[in-house]
């Protein structure tokens, strides 16, 4: 009897030890895979943290290239608006210096012409008011008297030239408005002769 009782305690714990050992078996294998399965996902999510990082520094360098590219540019126009400032800056010192003969005549070919079929006042310069006067009673002795031209006591707000106001509209002639005209004219040129054209490779 009591054998069998040792027999059947035996099989009893051998078969708990057998589950037991089976539980555990399981339970580590399920272990496993869940490390490997958060490995995985660690590893992925600092892959997508590098990728990421990756990118924020490539467009970062992009914008930063493309900044400086920008500035570049920006420096290379003003450079050469300074240069093409320069060459007018000079023109309008050497035109102010003109001789008064040759001054006299540019002045009298501007009045002339001004489409003033009814007349119109004249402002001039503060320089050039007294030549100007002159230039204007010279007109008039040519014009007819609905078409004559009248002095204006006040003065136009530049240096050199005058403005002849009409019923219909003003007319600017004076040496800083010639030169404006001149410069929108011939800058694209002066670009191509100073510079060779384009933009200098500041891409």
């Amino acid at each position: 009897m009591n054998r069998a009782m040792e027999r059947i305690r035996g099989a009893v714990r051998a078969e708990a030890e057998a589950e037991a050992a089976h539980v555990v078996a399981e339970a580590r294998e399920g272990l496993r895979g869940l490390l490997e399965e958060a490995r995985v996902q660690e590893e992925r999510k600092a892959l997508a943290e590098i990728e990421a990082e990756r990118l924020r520094l490539s467009q970062e360098a992009f914008r930063e290239v493309s900044r400086s590219r920008r500035d570049a540019r920006l420096a290379l126009l003003a450079a050469r608006n300074r240069v093409i400032d320069g060459i007018f800056s000079a023109a309008r010192e050497e035109a102010l210096r003109i001789p008064p003969g040759r001054y006299r005549g540019i002045l009298a070919a501007w009045l002339a012409t001004v489409d003033a079929p009814r007349g119109g006042e004249v402002v001039p310069a503060e320089r050039d008011a007294a030549l100007v006067g002159e230039l204007v009673r010279e007109a008039n002795a040519s014009r007819p008297a609905e078409a004559a031209f009248t002095m204006s006591g006040a003065r136009a707000p530049f240096e050199s030239g005058f403005v002849v106001r009409t019923a219909q509209y003003v007319v600017e002639r004076s040496l800083d408005g010639w030169l404006e005209e001149r410069k929108r004219e011939m800058a694209p040129r002066l670009e191509r002769e100073l510079f060779g054209g384009g933009d200098g490779g500041a891409d």
